[in-house]
């Protein structure tokens, strides 16, 4: 049994990692969740765990234990790691906590939310460094992305030389900069670290719940469902007769992960001695093609879309939605593979993680299903 640190409970990794915390280990876990003008940070705990165990229910996962270890393993603090000192009167002491993990990010890819961003990810994320060093906590996990290998177009190391690559947004600059301070606070002498870099975090493989923050890959579906709306207020039934072209190499891989396989290779690898200190691609074991996530998008979101390799014969409608999903470029025009020696240096036989076509299926259909009870009626 071990005592955690957790922030980003109340987020869709941080949750499904405490819920994979109840239903697997005996560890208690003190998650750092914000009060805000509606819920407090108890309940905003408690809503984000029962959203999952209610999703396992209906898809026949079981956890009989879930409200004995969730009474039992589970305590909430109210702070904000954007606030000095985490926001909460210091009530916990060295020799506490065995491990720290860092999960609350902003997931915004926004250059117009770059002060926000960098607020949160990275001025908070050093108020949690910093707070691990005083309570000398002995591991610090931080979460991070197997992006920040930014316009790198071919294998992604799992070391922190990426500077000869520019980062695509922001987002990714934020995790840059916190792996150079948690690498840099290791160095002297003040921590223990492991560093997780998942690619793009999807919804659980049997549920296919999707991230209700319409973060990353939801952020794009959101974008096109968005941007379809609002052209047919204007141009009705347009994309019934049109195409939407869409500019990227077709043939260009985008790597998904579930997010309940992030979880059980976060928790695996973190139970090896060996794994300390080091820096770990959670990633998929086979890519899909631009073209594979394409070919069912269009069947849910109505539209049809033409990849092609050039913008030149744009039309308004192109150009507009182009714009709006600038902050996506790299991951369309990039053709990245990961480096996964780690794990197998920590001695972990590493679960085989494949995207099948009918789980993106299920992802898409997943999201769009949800959409239509969100979405208002388009009045022409």
């Amino acid at each position: 049994m071990k005592n955690i640190f957790l922030t980003g409970a109340t987020g869709y990794l941080g949750s499904y990692f405490l819920y994979h915390q109840l239903q697997h280990t005996n560890d208690h876990v003190i998650c750092l969740a914000r009060n805000n003008l509606k819920y407090g940070a108890h309940e905003r705990v408690m809503h984000a765990l029962r959203v999952i165990h209610k999703s396992f229910a209906e898809a026949g996962i079981e956890n009989k234990h879930f409200k004995e270890n969730l009474l039992k393993n589970v305590e909430v603090i109210p702070g904000d790691i954007t606030q000095h000192g985490l926001g909460f009167a210091q009530i916990l002491k060295a020799g506490d906590i065995d491990e720290c993990w860092h999960i609350a990010a902003n997931v915004k890819f926004l250059e117009s939310m770059q002060n926000e961003i960098i607020v949160t990810n990275l001025e908070g994320g050093k108020n949690v460094l910093q707070f691990a060093e005083k309570l000398r906590i002995p591991v610090f996990n931080y979460i991070s992305t197997a992006y920040v290998a930014g316009k790198n177009n071919g294998i992604a190391k799992e070391n922190i030389d990426f500077e000869k690559f520019p980062p695509n947004n922001v987002y990714e600059q934020s995790k840059r900069l916190m792996e150079l301070e948690i690498v840099k606070s290791h160095q002297k002498g003040n921590l223990n670290y492991r560093i997780f870099r998942p690619s793009v975090i999807v919804g659980h493989s049997i549920t296919a719940v999707p991230d209700p923050s319409n973060g990353g890959f939801y952020g794009f579906l959101s974008i096109l469902q968005s941007f379809k709306i609002a052209y047919e207020n204007n141009y009705p039934e347009y994309f019934t007769n049109h195409p939407l072209k869409f500019h990227c190499n077709g043939n260009n891989t985008l790597n998904i992960v579930p997010v309940d396989y992030v979880t059980r290779m976060m928790h695996q690898i973190s139970v090896e001695k060996n794994s300390l200190n080091k820096i770990f691609h959670i990633t998929s074991d086979v890519t899909n093609t631009l073209r594979d996530f394409a070919f069912y998008t269009n069947f849910y979101s109505g539209i049809n879309i033409l990849l092609v390799q050039s913008c030149n014969d744009f039309n308004q409608a192109d150009l507009i939605f182009s714009r709006k999903i600038n902050r996506y470029a790299g991951y369309l025009m990039n053709n990245l593979k990961f480096e996964k020696k780690s794990i197998l240096l920590s001695g972990l036989k590493a679960e085989k993680c494949a995207a099948s076509q009918e789980k993106i299926h299920a992802l898409i259909q997943a999201f769009y299903k949800k959409q239509q009870h969100l979405q208002p009626t388009v009045k022409h």
